[in-house]
Parts: C-alpha cells; sequence; structure tokens
C-alpha cells in the first residue's frame, strides 16, 4: 500500500458539469451513513474541502445547514428536558427552542418596553442628586 491516502471525492465537482447537483446528492448519501461524530466530522470535512478545492467557492448554504445538523444530530435527538443542567454547552432543536420561549417569562422591570417589542416613546426619568446626598 502506498503512503498516499486515496481521496475520496477526487474530480468530483467540476466546473462544466452540474457540480451543486453532484454536492447535495453527496450530501443526501452521506446524511444517510450512520457514523460515530469523529468520523462525522472528518467525512463532512472531507467533502466541503474537496468542493472548495475544485470549485473554488463555498458549498450551498442550504446543503451546510444540513451538513451542520448532521454533525450535531446526536445533540439535537436529545430529547430530555434538562438538557440545558445536565451538560455544559447545549444544543437545543428548534422544538426545544420554542417550548423555552413559551415557559420562560421576562422578569424586572420591563415597563421600558412595550408589547410589540419596539422601545417605548417614553425615556425614563434622569436622576438628579441633590445636594445632600453629595453630587
Amino acid at each position: 500500500m502506498t503512503g498516499k491516502q486515496k481521496k475520496p471525492y477526487a474530480d468530483r465537482f467540476q466546473q462544466g458539469s452540474d457540480y451543486k447537483k453532484a454536492f447535495e446528492e453527496d450530501v443526501n448519501l452521506l446524511i444517510k451513513r450512520d457514523m460515530p461524530l469523529p468520523w462525522r466530522n472528518k467525512a463532512v470535512e472531507e467533502l466541503t474541502e474537496a468542493y472548495l478545492e475544485q470549485i473554488g467557492q463555498i458549498p450551498d448554504s442550504l446543503q451546510l445547514h444540513r451538513l451542520a445538523n448532521y454533525i450535531l444530530r446526536d445533540e439535537l435527538k436529545d430529547r430530555c428536558p434538562d438538557k440545558l443542567t445536565r451538560t455544559e454547552f447545549p444544543f437545543l432543536s428548534s422544538g426545544q427552542v420554542s417550548v423555552r420561549m413559551r415557559r420562560e417569562r421576562a422578569t424586572g422591570d420591563m415597563s421600558y418596553f412595550s408589547s410589540t417589542n419596539k422601545r417605548n416613546s417614553h425615556k425614563p426619568k434622569k436622576y438628579r442628586h441633590s445636594q445632600q446626598q453629595g453630587a
């Protein structure tokens, strides 16, 4: 066996061909494979690096988003409601984010903001120090 490692995506993406469709097909095939996290990282890196080297452009953002979700598959599938306290840096799925937003309420003085998420037109009064307070 030679010292060179075989590149799985060598000459896969060519300027004259439909390279975006080929990249999407490769993303679909990769996402179907069930691999441990380090292998997923390596596979995604090989695919995106091959595309970048051969085309000279960054891949489509939708495909990059799908690859990012593929890498974070384990974290996004974890449906435990106590994920925030069990892990140091938790990733929440879109459903978990919406549940969190429904459950959480703002605390403190929120009268400065209106119900339309725009700032109130009323400015807060300035506090003026009196001479007795040592201003």
